[in-house]
């Protein structure tokens, strides 16, 4: 198991654009440290779009949801754009980890000009069923489509 001093080891693999996979491995094992200096430097790793890297961000997103630091909860908001689906999951699943932590970003997030993040945020409120979701959720009924289905499942979640 990896210890605290390996922690900035880790941050440089993490940074190392050449080897996704080590990239990835490096995201998981600061995950299972838990250091909050590994926070900024995972949010950064979700910022990488390269199609090749995808697990990467999944592990960063994983490793963010073991450390619980709240600054990572914009970032992973913001995940949402993210084209690939095993990405979109791995944010899904951290969000959820947040609870009433991610409540006020993912309403935030109800707003969002692209429709595959106000999708994944109503998903994920109702997962989460706090309460304070209900209002956002309904002013999501007057979207688009996908969006309207995604509020209607969570009010159902909630309500349960």
């Amino acid at each position: 198991m990896p210890s605290k001093e390996d922690v900035q080891d880790l941050i440089r693999v993490l940074g190392n654009r050449e080897d996704s996979n080590a990239r990835a491995c490096a995201a998981e094992a600061l995950g299972k440290i838990g250091d909050a200096r590994a926070v900024e430097p995972l949010c950064a790793a979700l910022k990488d779009r390269n199609p090749d890297t995808w697990a990467v961000r999944c592990s960063a997103a994983e490793a963010l949801a073991m450390i619980g630091d709240a600054r990572a909860v914009e970032p992973l908001c913001a995940t949402f754009t993210d084209g690939n689906g095993y990405v979109h999951w791995s944010v899904s699943k951290a969000l959820k980890k947040f609870g009433s932590e991610a409540v006020g970003s993912l309403c935030v997030a109800l707003k969002d000009r692209y429709w595959s993040v106000r999708c994944g945020a109503a998903e994920v409120l109702g997962e989460i069923g706090d309460a304070r979701a209900v209002e956002p959720l309904r002013a999501a009924l007057k979207d688009i489509e996908e969006v309207r289905e995604a509020a209607a499942k969570a009010l159902g979640k909630i309500r349960d």
